[in-house]
Protein backbone atom coordinates (compact mmCIF):
# COMPACT_ATOMS: atom_id res chain seq x y z
CA UNK A 1 0.00 0.00 0.00
CA UNK A 2 1.38 3.31 -0.77
CA UNK A 3 0.66 6.34 1.23
CA UNK A 4 -0.70 9.34 -1.05
CA UNK A 5 0.73 12.66 -0.38
CA UNK A 6 -0.37 14.61 -2.53
CA UNK A 7 -0.55 18.41 -1.00
CA UNK A 8 2.06 17.99 1.65
CA UNK A 9 4.73 19.67 2.06
CA UNK A 10 7.78 17.77 3.61
CA UNK A 11 11.71 19.09 4.82
CA UNK A 12 14.42 16.75 4.37
CA UNK A 13 17.72 18.42 6.19
CA UNK A 14 21.02 16.46 4.51
CA UNK A 15 19.73 15.37 1.19
CA UNK A 16 22.34 16.30 -1.17
CA UNK A 17 23.44 12.37 -0.91
CA UNK A 18 22.51 9.11 0.30
CA UNK A 19 19.36 7.91 2.37
CA UNK A 20 18.03 12.21 2.85
CA UNK A 21 18.33 12.06 -1.29
CA UNK A 22 16.70 8.14 -1.15
CA UNK A 23 14.27 9.49 1.15
CA UNK A 24 12.97 12.94 -0.56
CA UNK A 25 12.80 10.88 -3.76
CA UNK A 26 10.09 8.62 -1.95
CA UNK A 27 8.41 11.47 -0.95
CA UNK A 28 8.37 13.33 -4.48
CA UNK A 29 7.08 9.58 -5.82
CA UNK A 30 4.43 9.97 -3.33
CA UNK A 31 2.73 13.70 -4.13
CA UNK A 32 4.64 15.64 -1.49
CA UNK A 33 6.20 18.77 -2.24
CA UNK A 34 9.98 18.34 -0.82
CA UNK A 35 12.25 21.00 0.64
CA UNK A 36 16.06 19.80 0.72
CA UNK A 37 18.50 20.92 2.76
CA UNK A 38 22.38 20.31 3.09
CA UNK A 39 25.37 22.78 4.00
CA UNK A 40 26.49 23.06 0.53
CA UNK A 41 24.41 24.90 -2.02
CA UNK A 42 26.27 22.96 -5.05
CA UNK A 43 26.05 19.07 -4.25
CA UNK A 44 22.65 20.14 -3.27
CA UNK A 45 21.43 22.02 -6.69
CA UNK A 46 22.87 18.74 -8.01
CA UNK A 47 20.75 16.57 -5.94
CA UNK A 48 17.78 18.68 -6.89
CA UNK A 49 18.16 18.45 -10.28
CA UNK A 50 18.53 14.38 -10.30
CA UNK A 51 15.31 14.60 -8.10
CA UNK A 52 13.39 16.80 -11.05
CA UNK A 53 15.01 14.61 -13.17
CA UNK A 54 12.44 11.42 -12.08
CA UNK A 55 9.56 13.29 -13.40
CA UNK A 56 7.01 13.17 -10.23
CA UNK A 57 3.97 14.66 -9.01
CA UNK A 58 5.86 16.96 -5.94
CA UNK A 59 8.10 19.73 -6.81
CA UNK A 60 11.42 20.22 -5.20
CA UNK A 61 13.01 23.41 -3.65
CA UNK A 62 16.33 23.53 -1.97
CA UNK A 63 18.28 25.92 0.68
CA UNK A 64 21.33 25.59 1.63
CA UNK A 65 22.35 25.99 5.04
CA UNK A 66 23.87 24.25 7.48
CA UNK A 67 21.41 22.09 10.37
CA UNK A 68 23.30 22.88 13.42
CA UNK A 69 22.39 26.91 13.06
CA UNK A 70 19.40 27.60 14.54
CA UNK A 71 18.59 30.54 12.45
CA UNK A 72 19.20 28.26 9.34
CA UNK A 73 16.59 26.04 10.65
CA UNK A 74 14.27 28.81 11.12
CA UNK A 75 14.86 29.78 7.51
CA UNK A 76 13.96 26.60 6.16
CA UNK A 77 10.72 26.11 7.80
CA UNK A 78 9.78 29.80 6.69
CA UNK A 79 10.70 29.39 3.17
CA UNK A 80 8.66 25.46 3.50
CA UNK A 81 6.16 27.43 4.45
CA UNK A 82 5.99 30.34 2.19
CA UNK A 83 6.93 28.19 -1.11
CA UNK A 84 4.71 25.35 -0.74
CA UNK A 85 1.73 26.45 2.03
CA UNK A 86 2.56 24.50 4.66
CA UNK A 87 5.13 22.03 6.38
CA UNK A 88 3.59 18.94 7.07
CA UNK A 89 6.28 16.32 7.41
CA UNK A 90 10.21 16.84 8.65
CA UNK A 91 13.17 14.40 8.20
CA UNK A 92 16.11 15.37 10.04
CA UNK A 93 18.47 13.38 8.13
CA UNK A 94 21.51 15.62 9.06
CA UNK A 95 24.65 12.97 9.61
CA UNK A 96 27.08 14.93 11.51
CA UNK A 97 27.60 16.81 14.45
CA UNK A 98 30.35 19.08 14.82
CA UNK A 99 30.27 19.99 18.41
CA UNK A 100 30.78 16.53 19.39
CA UNK A 101 32.77 14.68 16.90
CA UNK A 102 31.71 11.11 14.76
CA UNK A 103 29.39 9.15 16.53
CA UNK A 104 32.47 6.24 15.54
CA UNK A 105 34.58 7.92 17.50
CA UNK A 106 32.26 8.71 20.90
CA UNK A 107 33.55 7.18 24.27
CA UNK A 108 30.87 5.55 25.95
CA UNK A 109 32.59 4.43 29.00
CA UNK A 110 31.51 5.37 31.86
CA UNK A 111 28.21 7.02 31.32
CA UNK A 112 26.94 4.13 29.47
CA UNK A 113 24.93 1.82 31.26
CA UNK A 114 24.48 -1.85 30.72
CA UNK A 115 20.63 -3.15 29.82
CA UNK A 116 22.42 -6.50 31.18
Amino acid sequence: MTTDLLGRTALVTGASRGIGLATAAELLRRGANVLITARKAEPLEAAATELRALGHKGQVSTLAGNAGDADARAEAVARAVTEFGSLDILINNTGINPVYGSLMDADLGGSARSST
